[in-house]
């Protein structure tokens, strides 16, 4: 019921129900083929496998829509999405780099440390 609705209001080129049909997706909500032929998507974009694919071109669409109630909010669900796929695309290389990151601002703080101790074990003694 919901589906229908949105496919609807995107039908009719309001934004809500661009973002809507996006947001069901990302939830993992099964969109009929219809739908997206009634959208006007090519065949190669609703028979992807990757369904980012499908949710980016409605946020798109949503964000390039002329209404201003809409730049933002389908704005960021785009930037979100942008940031999940490249989580997922370089997920370990980010952990990675972040934990060396980490480990070198710690080996700096703590030098800088002991060398103030140090400095100022020095100038107690004399």
């Amino acid at each position: 019921m919901a589906i229908n609705m949105y496919t609807k209001a995107a039908k009719a080129n309001d934004p809500h129900g661009l973002f809507n049909l996006a947001y069901l997706m990302e939830e993992g909500v099964n969109i009929p083929e219809y739908t997206w032929k009634l959208l006007d998507f090519t065949e190669e974009l609703y028979n992807s496998t990757d369904k980012m694919i499908i949710m980016t071109e409605l946020y798109q669409r949503c964000r390039n829509h002329n209404s201003e109630e809409s730049f933002v909010p389908c704005s960021l669900a785009l930037l979100r999405l942008q940031f999940t796929q490249i989580w997922i695309k370089y997920g370990i290389l980010m952990k990675l780099s972040g934990g060396i990151v980490l480990a070198v601002v710690f080996y700096i703080t703590l030098n800088v440390i002991f060398s103030h101790l140090g400095h100022q074990h020095m100038t107690q003694s004399v």
